[in-house]
């Protein structure tokens, strides 16, 4: 009896190590898979309409920051990436787009207490009929809630976003000293 418990939790030492869970998994595939853009051709940047591809080509990586009009959280979410990114100016190979749920950004700007006329040091592309989320149904939503960072091939090489702690700072850091060159 004492061998057969011996086994057992030696066998399940050995299970646990080699067992991933299913998040851990999800954003295992997600690392390295493309990031479908494509459609949007253009995106709004201060007062201004900007071609998709001018950006691409201007940047080596994209943060994509997917928000939805009407959620109240999504508001706060949008003013703190505007306020905590900052730290990472240093890097101008990188920008931030913001892909958001909603028909127009001054409508979703007036949900957002003395922003509406806020304007944006970044990106974004007002996505009124889900074609994001349509176009990139194979990544669970948990994942594009948490934000990518994606290369000029629109791969995805992190997940969540850069200012959550010191870890993911140095990682998104690190993965900004490669160029797409």
């Amino acid at each position: 009896m004492k061998i057969y418990v011996y086994v057992m939790i030696l066998l399940l030492a050995c299970l646990s190590c080699r067992y991933r869970s299913k998040k851990e998994s999800e954003l295992r595939k997600a690392i390295g898979s493309e990031l479908t853009l494509s459609m949007i051709d253009q995106v709004e940047y201060q007062d201004s309409m900007v071609m998709f591809q001018e950006i691409k080509d201007k940047y080596d990586f994209l943060l994509v920051v997917y928000l939805r009009d009407g959620c109240a959280p999504c508001y706060d979410e949008f003013l703190e990436w505007h306020g905590r990114i900052e730290k990472f100016k240093k890097h101008n190979n990188f920008s931030v787009l913001f892909i958001i749920n909603g028909f127009t950004y001054q409508e979703f700007l007036q949900d957002i207490p003395g922003k509406m006329n806020f304007k944006s040091d970044y990106y974004i592309f007002m996505d009124p009929d889900f074609s994001f989320l349509d176009n990139n149904n194979k990544l669970p939503r948990w994942i594009v809630y948490k934000s990518l960072l994606i290369d000029c091939d629109s791969k995805i090489r992190m997940v969540g976003a850069p200012f959550l702690n010191e870890n993911m700072g140095k990682m998104f850091v690190n993965l900004l000293e490669y160029n797409c060159d």
